[in-house]
């Protein structure tokens, strides 16, 4: 495999490009697990974008290569105990995907006295047999765990992943997140203002007819 760089770079401004003509404060990351190049990571500190985790390696390559925690987004279901506790002490943002995960994650904040940053992922109405987040009866019960736990934890947002590139999809899922947060500042949440759509984004990196010819 011949992997460029410096495509990546130009790829990651044009998403730079487009949040910022949306006028959108937002973080670009980039999934580790789609890709197994190092040289990627590396890329990133300087272009001033974040890393998706999806397991303790992935995570400790990401900071091993200059990624700040807190530009650092932990995600994948059943996450293991010692990626939890590396995210807590490099105050990573950390997608929590079940009730379970959640109690578990204000336990080992208080065993770590550092405290936790958290999103809760929401299972999209469109595919109610994902893997990846909760019910809404779920979230209800995961926002009163963090009402409670505030002082070990804090929610920043909503989270959800996507099979397939439907922009419309995304939308319309986005704009339920946003809604979500709303509701969670309304019932003390003041923090609850970010949502990470999941999933990645579609890029051509080449032409139809050259990949045929190939």
């Amino acid at each position: 495999h011949i992997v460029l760089p410096e495509v990546f770079s130009e790829t990651v401004k044009q998403f730079q490009q487009t949040l910022a003509l949306a006028g959108v404060d937002g973080l670009i990351l980039f999934a580790k697990k789609a890709n197994k190049g190092r040289c990627f990571v590396e890329r990133c500190p300087e272009l001033g974008i974040g890393v998706d985790a999806a397991s303790l390696q992935e995570a400790e390559q990401a900071l091993g290569c200059g990624v700040p925690g807190q530009h650092i987004g932990i995600t994948g279901p059943a996450k293991h105990a010692d990626l939890l506790r590396l995210a807590l002490r490099q105050r990573c943002l950390v997608a929590i995907d079940s009730v379970d995960e959640l109690l578990n994650f204000a336990s080992l904040a208080s065993q770590t006295e550092c405290h936790g940053r958290l999103l809760l992922r929401r299972r999209p109405q469109s595919q109610p047999n994902s893997r990846f987040g909760m019910t809404q009866s779920e979230c209800d019960e995961a926002i009163r765990i963090c009402v409670a736990q505030r002082d070990v934890m804090t929610l920043e947002g909503f989270a959800f992943h996507l099979s397939g590139y439907s922009p419309r999809a995304r939308a319309t899922s986005a704009n339920q997140m946003i809604d979500a947060c709303i509701e969670a500042q309304q019932r003390g949440l003041s923090r609850c203002h970010s949502v990470n759509i999941g999933g990645g984004f579609a890029v051509r990196y080449g032409q139809e007819a050259h990949w045929d010819a190939f």
